[in-house]
């Protein structure tokens, strides 16, 4: 367990975590999941011509769209980055997904997650839900009022000191892989509303 002790600071400057405050609280795993990228029409279009949406190629979603220019005009109308970005947020907050790593982390620390997961309390802090919060941990919160000096080399609280830890270092690194695709994942929900959307389009 010293070990992982040791390590603690290095995976957290690497996996660009970042502590917090908000209401008076200092929240000590942050992720910046801010969105800076808009995609065009047809950056959406392309990714919705895809196997993923069950099309070959382009020609294939022509042939089904009533109105290719009233869906391009239509696009913009509608706030989809809203929906879009509430639909990523879900996945933390009413899924399962994010309570579980991938094989591979699991290998890299050891550990064998639970068959019900780490039982994560995630949340969204900032004006614009910008900042991703991991609020309690297997059953530890996780603030300053639990964990101390959380950048130092000997983070010597309970949470970190006990068999916790490789299970929270994993699920750091898995985390930090997901909040790093974030655009990938926006191009993929923005390709959803056009795909299950542009048949409603009436032909002009």
């Amino acid at each position: 367990m010293n070990a992982y002790r040791k390590i603690l600071p290095a995976v957290y400057n690497q996996c660009g975590v970042d502590d917090r405050y908000y209401d008076h609280e200092k929240f000590m795993l942050c992720w910046n999941v801010k969105i800076h990228k808009n995609f065009s029409f047809e950056e959406v279009f392309k990714k919705m011509c895809t196997p993923e949406f069950e099309f070959i190629n382009e020609a294939e979603a022509l042939t089904i769209i009533p109105s290719m220019r009233k869906l391009e005009s239509e696009w913009g109308v509608v706030d989809r980055y809203e929906q879009a970005i509430e639909n990523m947020q879900n996945c933390f907050l009413s899924e399962d997904t994010y309570n579980f790593v991938s094989p591979d982390m699991e290998k890299k620390y050891s550990v064998t997650y639970p068959n019900k997961g780490a039982d994560c309390k995630w949340g969204f802090m900032g004006r614009s839900g910008g900042w991703l919060v991991l609020r309690e941990f297997m059953g530890c919160p996780i603030s300053q009022a639990h964990v101390s000096e959380w950048r130092s080399g000997d983070p010597a609280m309970y949470l970190v000191d006990n068999w916790r830890l490789p299970y929270l270092l994993a699920m750091m690194e898995e985390v930090t892989a997901t909040v790093e695709h974030r655009h990938d994942e926006l191009l993929y929900q923005l390709a959803f509303q056009m795909r299950y959307n542009m048949t409603n389009v009436i032909p002009e």
